[in-house]
């Protein structure tokens, strides 16, 4: 009995919600790469046209946004892989916003120091975590419109504000 929910719960977590995060991921961060590459081709050097110059920069402006919205994405898509009702899972964008963004500032050896975030690892965490919590109160007052995101995020920051940082020397280490 034990084994079989052990791996009822790796396969909800690691492969279920690791397979979101990286949906979550190449849905926004990898395709904001891929339209900066067209960016970069298609920019000011590429052809004298302004119009190939226009094309060219809205490609590097979509890739700005896209990889900007990875920590929501990773958020939104781990809360869909867990089955999340949908105010916890679009109180998630929050979560993997924050979560994607929090980390730590790390001393280097020549005495300089970096502000290091905890990435898609941060917000896989966070995500988890604040679905877990915000499915226990969901559906379940008459202000669940209210309660329910409440919960939602402030459990996600929480989790998010004691791992981040620690997550954020490991990746930080491992890279």
């Amino acid at each position: 009995i034990i084994m079989e929910t052990l791996k009822k719960y790796a396969k909800k977590y690691f492969i279920d919600a690791m397979s979101a995060m990286a949906l979550g991921l190449f849905a926004s961060l990898l395709i904001g790469t891929i339209f900066g590459t067209v960016g970069t081709y298609l920019g000011p050097d590429y052809v004298a046209n302004g119009l190939v110059n226009e094309i060219g920069g809205f490609f590097s402006e979509m890739k700005t946004f896209a990889q900007g919205a990875s920590g929501m994405a990773i958020g939104v898509a781990i809360a869909y892989s867990l089955k999340a009702d949908p105010l916890v899972m679009f109180s998630c964008a929050a979560v993997g916003s924050l979560s994607y963004s929090l980390g730590a500032t790390i001393l280097l050896e020549n005495g300089e120091t970096i502000a290091y975030t905890a990435g898609p690892a941060g917000a896989y965490v966070a995500a988890i975590v604040a679905v877990e919590i915000g499915m226990l109160v969901s559906k379940k007052t008459k202000v669940d419109i209210l309660v329910t995101p409440t919960v939602t995020i402030i459990a996600g920051y929480a989790i998010a504000k004691l791992i981040c940082p620690a997550v954020a020397y490991i990746m930080f280490y491992l890279g």
